[in-house]
């Protein structure tokens, strides 16, 4: 086209726009992506058997940290939400001071912040690592809802540390960890590499397997070991009954992952906010 014809052509022609999607046929339209990850539902069967524990925990991890639950502990009823004393961190002290509780039946009663805020930055921090923590899970043929774990044990940290003294994203222990080919020593400390790590789960997940063949033993086998004297005469006992018998722990164990399972596969169902380029 010669210069004096382009210059008849209006500017405004010129110039690139894009056509909004309103003028778009329906089927070119581009729908936001929703964050929703391939987790399986090998362990939906068990929500029954630890519905209380569950409908708790769901409870616990979307409560605004102002506040916390009362709870009795035998059967995880809720029965009073609290503001949460920002002067008291032990929660003796707190349960003391709620006038209505008897303090001969003090150790019979919990209470537990509410950890929206923690599980929010934690579900942030797993759109980060649930896709190759679940293509790894696929690869060794175990089930990928194992991926949440570190939801509830870490917040996908790999800096976190328990009371207990495990540390890491999977949460290891000096000796398991070092049972399963990580180094911890003064210098190194493999725990804190969530690839390495990751590896040594999986090692310790199919030996459980091996071991139990059997979904519910060999998670909570993670919390307990696989040498607990629960598990003794396992074969001729049901799943869900060696669990309950374990006590207190195991069984909000076996109820936070499942929590977190319904979380996880869909976080934005929970945290309207999130976004996959969240923090790390």
């Amino acid at each position: 086209m010669k210069l004096k014809n382009l210059l008849l052509i209006p500017y405004f022609l010129l110039i690139p726009f894009k056509i909004p999607n309103s003028f778009l046929p329906k089927n070119e339209l581009k729908p936001v992506k929703e964050i929703v990850f391939n987790l399986d539902s090998c362990f939906s069967k068990y929500r029954k058997d630890f519905k209380n524990e569950c409908d708790f925990w769901k409870i616990a991890f979307t409560l605004d940290s102002s506040k916390s639950l009362l709870y009795k502990k035998e059967t995880m009823k809720i029965l009073d939400t609290i503001s949460t004393p920002k002067e008291i961190d032990d929660d003796e002290k707190i349960l003391d001071s709620i006038h209505k509780i008897n303090n001969a039946e003090l150790k019979t009663f919990g209470i537990i912040y509410g950890r929206k805020q923690k599980m929010q930055r934690a579900a942030k921090r797993a759109l980060n690592h649930l896709d190759y923590i679940i293509d790894s899970l696929e690869a060794h043929n175990l089930p990928t809802s194992l991926a949440v774990i570190p939801y509830f044990e870490s917040e996908f940290k790999n800096e976190s540390k328990s009371k207990a003294g495990a540390v890491g994203m999977w949460q290891f222990r000096k000796a398991t960890a070092r049972e399963y080919g990580l180094i911890v020593n003064e210098k190194i400390d493999e725990r804190k590499d969530s690839k390495k790590s990751l590896s040594a789960f999986i090692k310790y997940m199919e030996d459980s397997y091996s071991k139990f063949d059997n979904d519910l033993l060999a998670l909570v086998s993670y919390n307990t070991g696989r040498n607990s004297y629960y598990f003794k005469n396992w074969k001729n006992r049901k799943d869900v009954e060696i669990v309950k018998k374990m006590g207190f722990a195991p069984r909000q164990y076996i109820a936070e992952f499942l929590v977190s399972l319904d979380i996880l596969r869909e976080p934005k169902k929970y945290f309207k906010d999130l976004k996959k380029d969240s923090l790390k």
